[in-house]
């Protein structure tokens, strides 16, 4: 429902972009955005900083008469902006570029933010950020760039020594969502929308190496003792990340080791599948013969909502899992991660998975393994609470 609601808002946004002056940006605005509004919407333009526009305005009609207040002003607009998924609500990044009805004067705005919340996929409220990063802020988001540009989006959330939390292929931080809700008590919990999905941004080129710059970039910015545990895939790049700096502690849930996920040939398959719209195939392989799902597991999968968002993310997979089939496991390197180390299993985790913790241990000094017991490749959503537990336990020492 999320994605739905950005989408709706693109979608009245780019009938505004067609239309340059602000005569046709009125007409527009009585038909896409009013259909978009709920009738009870509220639009609270307290903080705006022209003083005849501040103030709140409730339905459709006091709405509109603040549109067209501003508008008065302005003889075109163009409106460049950036939507961000905040879940149950859409943040809306904007900067303008207008003309001055009397004045003939071009004046270019900064970039500002408003908050849309969403009730039966209409705005029921709105509210006016003069900075971007407040609108941000108000809903738990930031971003952190990386040594290449990228920028690293991460959802913030909780109260206590920051946790950053990296999630595997195929997903982004929303796999940590029911996680999260046990560890906020104890804990600032950081999960970040890895590059190239998500509200993160991506690179031209893809490299391993800098998924661990990324992680560690996060991390630093999180401040000092913050600790960091990755899941899967999201372990390979944990586990990279700490050789970087020196965090704490660090927790790996089933890293990802060497090529035991594909092959060369299935991803090259998955790649022609993905070209030709079929998304639904791969991730069906993908939970199949990767996650360990089976049959009955995975068409219950197809029928949740975040079948959606694992779609959106597919082609993100073929370059991750071909960077965990040329990446080599060196146990030497990994001898050299001194902090405490967590690795997690589940009892009914695929063979690769219980290899992958098994090496793991014996290369990491003082390393220690614990099991989760009926779980497999995915506690993180069978068992958010169990999976807590453990790093509750690990990350606070009792």
């Amino acid at each position: 429902m999320a994605q739905e609601n950005v989408e709706r808002l693109r979608a009245a946004l780019e009938a505004l972009q067609g239309d340059s002056s602000a005569r046709e940006w009125e007409g527009t605005l009585a038909g896409a955005w009013v259909e978009l509004w709920d009738p009870e919407i509220e639009w609270d333009a307290s903080t705006h900083p022209l003083p005849d526009l501040a103030g709140v305005y409730r339905g459709v009609e006091q709405t509109l008469g603040w549109w067209r207040e501003w508008l008065a002003a302005w003889e075109t607009v163009q409106v460049d902006y950036e939507l961000v998924d905040a879940g149950d609500r859409v943040v809306g990044l904007f900067s303008q570029r207008m003309r001055g009805h009397y004045t003939g004067i071009d004046v270019v705005s900064g970039r500002y933010g408003m908050l849309f919340s969403f009730r039966d996929g209409l705005i029921v409220h709105a509210k006016f950020h003069t900075r971007a990063s407040e609108a941000l802020a108000a809903v738990g988001l930031r971003f952190v760039q990386g040594p290449d540009g990228v920028r690293i989006a991460c959802e913030v959330s909780g109260e206590g020594p920051p946790l950053v939390l990296v999630h595997g292929a195929g997903s982004a931080r929303w796999s940590f969502d029911a996680v999260r809700a046990h560890l906020e008590s104890r804990f600032t919990v950081i999960a970040i929308d890895r590059r190239g999905r998500g509200d993160s941004s991506d690179g031209d080129v893809y490299a391993l190496e800098r998924e661990f710059e990324d992680v560690a970039a996060v991390v630093r910015d999180a401040g000092e003792g913050a600790l960091l545990m990755g899941h899967s895939y999201g372990g390979l790049v944990a586990a990279g990340a700490a050789r970087l700096f020196d965090p704490p502690r660090l927790a790996l849930y089933e890293p990802v080791m060497d090529g035991a996920l594909s092959t060369a040939e299935t991803i090259d398959r998955w790649e022609l599948l993905i070209a030709e719209g079929d998304r639904d195939s791969v991730l069906r392989e993908f939970f199949r013969d990767i996650a360990g799902y089976d049959d009955e597991a995975i068409e219950e999968l197809t029928r949740s909502p975040i079948w959606e968002a694992r779609r959106r993310v597919v082609p993100t997979l073929p370059r991750e899992l071909r960077a965990a089939l040329e990446h080599r496991f060196d146990a030497a390197d990994m001898a050299r991660l001194t902090m405490p180390v967590l690795l997690l299993v589940g009892t009914e985790s695929p063979a690769w998975a219980v290899c992958s913790v098994a090496a793991h241990g014996e290369a990491i000094p003082g390393s220690e393994t614990r099991s989760l017991a009926g779980q497999g490749h995915s506690a993180n959503m069978t068992a958010p609470d169990l999976l807590a537990a453990e790093l509750e336990r690990f990350f606070t020492g009792t």
